[in-house]
Parts: structure tokens; C-alpha cells; sequence
């Protein structure tokens, strides 16, 4: 806090007059006596000599006052530009919170949507994940059904192979004239070679 300098100096302020000044020394008249009076000349010549010593104090009060005065104004223009400053600085640390306060909220804001958006991400990537696998497992067993199936076919198809189709198809009866008609013609036929062989000789 600033002082005033003019603060306890009552006897600087313009306003408040003198008791005496110069003129009123210089006017002053006294009256005379017949007899022991005082010279009238060394009595003028003291208040001449009092009345220039109290105009040239009278100057430099006022020389003071007036240097005073713009000491004072000069003070209060260092007052009100310090009001000024500090509402300044006020003002500027209100937009500086409300600035702060604003970025701590859209960064809340961000951060929190950024994380929304990863949580969705990381879902929908477990999600594919998860039926990436069930499509794995789906073809793992359709593969198996159509291997045991094939090997099933391709057993069915070596059981066929495998078996006389004419034979399976003949009644037994038939099947055991067959073999003896067969048996006998081909009796007949090595004995036939046989005796071609020694009519030959």
C-alpha cells in the first residue's frame, strides 16, 4: 500500500490561508507616541526586510504545493494503472481457468469417445475372432463326415470289387451244375490233347 506524502502536512494545502502576508506587513501602521517611541524609519526597513523574507517563503511554499501537487497526481496515475494491471491480471487468470477448464474437458471428452471406440473395436474383433473359430470348427467336422464318408464309398465300392458278380448273382444250385459242366469239359479237353498227342507220334 501506497502512502501519501501529503498525509500530516495540513500546513501544505492551498486552501488554508496565511495569517500574514506581505502586504498586510507592509500596510501595517502603528500608532504614534509623543514621547519614547520607536523610529518610524527602522521600523519600516524591519517590516520591508520582514515582508520580502515572507513573500520569498510564500514562493517556495507554493514552488512546494504545485511540486507536491503533481507528486500526488503522479501517484494516483500509478494507483489507477495498478488498479488496471491487477484487473488486468484478473481477467486474464479467469480466461486462463476458463481456457484450462475447457481443454480438461474436451481432452475428458476425447479420451472417453477414443475409448468407447476402442472398446467396440476390441469387441468386434473378439467377435470375428470367435467366429473365425466356430467356422474353423464347422469345417474341421464337415471335412471328417466327408473323409469317413468317402472311405465309406470307396469300402463299398472295394466290397464289390472283391466279390464274383456272376456267381453272387446265381442260385447255389446252379452255381454247382456250373462247376461240374466246367470241371468236365475241361476233363474232356486234356484228354482229347492227350490223345491228339500220341496219335502224332
Amino acid at each position: 500500500m501506497m502512502l501519501n506524502p501529503l498525509n500530516g502536512l495540513s500546513f501544505f494545502k492551498k486552501d488554508q490561508a496565511m495569517r500574514l502576508n506581505p502586504d498586510d506587513i507592509l500596510t501595517k501602521t502603528f500608532t504614534r507616541k509623543v514621547l519614547g517611541g520607536y523610529s518610524s524609519s527602522e521600523v519600516a526597513d524591519f517590516l520591508q526586510s520582514i515582508a520580502g523574507e515572507l513573500e520569498e517563503k510564500s514562493k517556495e511554499r507554493e514552488e512546494l504545493f504545485n511540486k507536491l501537487s503533481e507528486r500526488e497526481a503522479s501517484i494516483r496515475e500509478y494507483r489507477d494503472r495498478e488498479e488496471i494491471l491487477r484487473n488486468t491480471i484478473a481477467s486474464a487468470q479467469k480466461m486462463a481457468d476458463r481456457i484450462k477448464q475447457d481443454a480438461e474437458k474436451e481432452a475428458r471428452f476425447i479420451l472417453e469417445d477414443a475409448k468407447q471406440k476402442a472398446d467396440i473395436i476390441v469387441q468386434d474383433a473378439r467377435d470375428s475372432l470367435k467366429t473365425a473359430y466356430q467356422d474353423l470348427s464347422d469345417l474341421k467336422r464337415i471335412h471328417i463326415q466327408l473323409k469317413n464318408t468317402l472311405k465309406s464309398v470307396l469300402q463299398s465300392h472295394q466290397d464289390l470289387l472283391d466279390q464274383d458278380p456272376i456267381h453272387s448273382l446265381l442260385p447255389d444250385s446252379f452255381q454247382s451244375k456250373a462247376d461240374s459242366s466246367l470241371i468236365e469239359k475241361k476233363v474232356h479237353e486234356s484228354l482229347n490233347k492227350a490223345v491228339q498227342s500220341k496219335e502224332s507220334l
